[in-house]
């Protein structure tokens, strides 16, 4: 009977070194080895798109000698500007051409990027009032002051409008320039 219970032992021994030997040595290796074989996929792909940029070097230095063209043509149409004397002087000749025609300015406001790029947008918000037949003058008026800049929002109401008159504008536009800031940013 003890020779049956030390086979019974020797049988759950082996079950146990196998078991041990299962967990710490092949399952780790297993890992290992997939482990090994994702990084040689990753790095085969890597080398696959070294190859490829390789083989498009002549196209890729084109396509950026091509951009790079294009950058320094948009520079001359964009023009650089110290962003605050921009502002100021912008909106002084806007107020003035308004009043001009007679077109009363109540607020201005500017919204910039607050972290801008070396070429961005900037907008000016004007609130207006005066007759609707002034207002269409100025219109034109701005347009031809600043062929580049764009409308991108114009509300108004229009009171007292009559066969004779137009009527009066009370309304707010937007204003954007494309421009290129000169002054230095602090770094930090």
């Amino acid at each position: 009977m003890s020779s049956q219970f030390t086979s019974k032992q020797g049988n759950l021994f082996f079950v146990l070194v196998t078991l041990a030997l299962f967990k710490f040595v092949i399952v780790p290796l297993n890992e290992w080895q997939n482990e090994q074989i994702v990084d040689v996929v990753m790095k085969q792909k890597q080398l696959s798109k070294t190859e490829q940029l390789i083989a498009n070097k002549a196209e890729i230095e084109q396509r950026a000698s091509e951009v790079n063209k294009h950058l320094r043509l948009l520079e001359t149409k964009v023009p650089a500007v110290n962003l605050d004397s921009f502002k100021i002087d912008t909106q002084k000749e806007l107020t003035k051409l308004l009043s001009e025609h007679s077109i009363r300015v109540e607020r201005a406001a500017w919204i910039a990027d607050p972290d801008p790029e070396d070429i961005y947008q900037v907008t000016i918000q004007l609130s207006l009032s005066g007759r609707m037949s002034d207002f269409l003058s100025s219109h034109f008026a701005i347009e031809k002051a600043y062929p580049s800049a764009k409308i991108t929002m114009l509300r108004s109401d229009i009171r007292r409008h009559a066969a004779k008159s137009l009527g009066l504008f009370r309304g707010r536009i937007s204003l954007s320039f494309w421009v290129r800031n000169t002054t230095e940013r602090a770094n930090g």
